[in-house]
């Protein structure tokens, strides 16, 4: 999800979870993403020195900040001066003995007051945009999510659109170029988690449906039964859909890694062991592989409170971390969690920490 401008309006602290989830006992190497103790800044051209310097007084080691590339079209087009504002954080925070990472959104992707320009994503580049079934774009307006603001179009993009996915890696080895220590990278999903598209098993773009058809010879539209995993061709769009994200992450770090070697790629999913991780195409087991460490926007069950979980709902999500650490393979694992801390409204605090 998009939470450049949560965190404009908040500072959200980060907490360091202890190793009680053992890493893999066999793997002996650490670095500074086994011991973070993270705040989240917004990053504008001129405050770097400033986020660093409150870092540094709140003993923050590991430094995120918002500095959306990916994820809105203006910057998509033109990123010069928030790739000046990640090197000049980078330099400032190195200096002081500090690491810092940059957000950047998955396949989503904002044009502020779209509806008074004619110069959106979707609007130059219809093709590009993920598709359920019936054809019908994954685009959506604000109040679909509260970080979607009134007037703004979000959509979300397919993996296989080859134009966008040229640029995006572009943009990835030119963030790796300005020598910040790791690429955050939210949510690379398919669209299957707002209202309506749960279902969807999308996309059904010409790029996604053409890709599955070179891969397996079966068409995607008619040769499926959308939903029922005793049908051998479902369960190989399943599977494709995993591959997807898993090869769409592997690129991001090999990208970033011609430039870098240093850097750490990190995405943020949300699901764990359960079945929304065949639907959004993220799956934990798959994707540690590929990256240096995950995000976990973890909860378990129905109850998102605390006090709402039974004893059976504490032990699942035990399960779920402890699963985690094991596909890990003692990668760092980082478990983000909500509070209440924002003062703003729709606000929702984040807290997370590195689990070693």
């Amino acid at each position: 999800m998009i939470w450049s401008a949560i965190r404009r309006s908040t500072l959200v602290v980060f907490v360091l979870f202890s190793a009680a989830l053992l890493a893999n006992p066999y793997s002996t190497e650490q670095n500074w993403t086994n011991y973070v103790r993270i705040g989240a800044y917004g990053l504008g051209s001129d405050n770097a020195e400033r986020i660093v310097q409150s870092a540094q007084e709140d003993r923050v080691f590991g430094i995120e900040v918002d500095n959306d590339i990916e994820g809105r079209y203006e910057s998509f087009v033109n990123p010069e001066e928030k790739l000046k504002a990640i090197q000049a954080v980078a330099e400032k925070a190195h200096a002081a003995g500090n690491y810092a990472f940059v957000y950047i959104a998955g396949t989503e992707c904002i044009t502020a007051n779209a509806d008074q320009t004619p110069h959106t994503l979707f609007k130059e580049h219809p093709d590009w945009v993920q598709r359920n079934i019936k054809g019908e774009p994954a685009l959506f307006g604000g109040g679909t999510a509260f970080w979607i603001r009134k007037g703004d179009e979000d959509v979300w993009v397919s993996p296989y659109a080859p134009d966008w996915r040229k640029i995006y890696m572009e943009h990835v080895r030119q963030i790796a170029g300005t020598g910040i220590d790791g690429i955050y990278v939210d949510i690379p999903y398919w669209m299957t988690h707002f209202d309506g598209w749960e279902d969807t098993w999308a996309s059904f773009d010409d790029y996604t449906v053409a890709a599955f058809k070179k891969e397996t010879g079966l068409d995607a539209k008619k040769d499926l039964k959308l939903g029922d995993f005793s049908d051998a061709n479902f369960r190989k769009w399943v599977d494709f859909r995993i591959r997807t994200f898993t090869d769409f992450m592997a690129e991001i770090d090999r990208n970033a890694k011609s430039v870098n070697p240093a850097i750490k790629t990190i995405p943020e999913i949300y699901p764990g062991i359960e079945k929304e991780a065949v639907r959004v195409g993220a799956d934990v087991y798959s994707m540690y592989g590929v990256v240096d460490v995950i995000a976990h926007e973890y909860s378990f069950g129905k109850h998102g409170m605390a006090s709402e979980r039974t004893p059976l709902t504490w032990f699942d999500y035990q399960v779920g971390m402890h699963t985690f650490r094991a596909f890990a393979q003692g990668k760092a694992t980082w478990i983000l969690n909500y509070s209440c801390s924002c003062s703003s409204p729709g606000c929702s605090g984040r807290s997370l920490g590195s689990c070693r």
